[in-house]
């Protein structure tokens, strides 16, 4: 028998699952997108650059050319080039961590909305932190072995109970014995 937190966890669980799914699939069918885009751009500038392949194949043509040929080598290397390669080459170009863009322009973009109060944000979590895992470290510090906090402070130090001795016997004992059957 599940309780209803169970069932809600294992449906809040699911519908994560469900999202990533979902998210991944995005991810996928936008880089096939950017693939056929590049693919089918290299195959038709290939294909206008046909004519211009031929041409640079006639020694008279060439030679009214003298200032250009780079122009018949460029031609003759994108001959070469395969597509599918180059579309690849495209998707990997244009594929970042942040999806679509740089995750340095959206963190530029967010400056840019927030200004100074992103900064101010930071100065206040960088000067809060110290406090706030002390205060967690105190309160999640375990009791074994009798430990008692070395420094109370006012909010924590009523949910401490000194350990009487024999609590701190059976303890001890309890700990040694588990290690020696290990």
């Amino acid at each position: 028998m599940s309780t209803p937190a169970m069932r809600a966890t294992t449906y809040l669980m699911w519908c994560g699952a469900l999202a990533f799914a979902i998210y991944i699939l995005m991810v996928i069918v936008e880089r096939a997108v950017v693939f056929h885009e590049a693919y089918t751009s290299w195959q038709s500038k290939v294909q206008e650059e046909a004519w211009l392949l031929l041409q640079c194949g006639d020694p008279q043509f060439y030679s009214n050319l003298r200032q250009h040929t780079d122009l018949c080598e460029t031609v003759h290397k994108n001959s070469r080039k395969s597509a599918l390669l180059t579309a690849l080459s495209a998707v990997a170009a244009n594929t970042f961590l942040c999806g679509d863009q740089q995750c340095i322009s959206i963190f530029y973009k967010l400056v840019d909305v927030l200004g100074w109060k992103l900064f101010a944000l930071a100065a206040a979590v960088c000067a809060l932190s110290p406090y706030v895992m002390w205060t967690l470290h105190v309160m999640l510090r375990p009791r074994a072995f009798g430990m008692r906090p070395q420094y109370r402070d006012r909010f924590i130090a009523p949910h401490y109970e000194p350990l009487d001795d024999l609590e701190h016997r059976q303890l001890r004992r309890r700990t040694f014995t588990a290690i020696s059957d290990a």
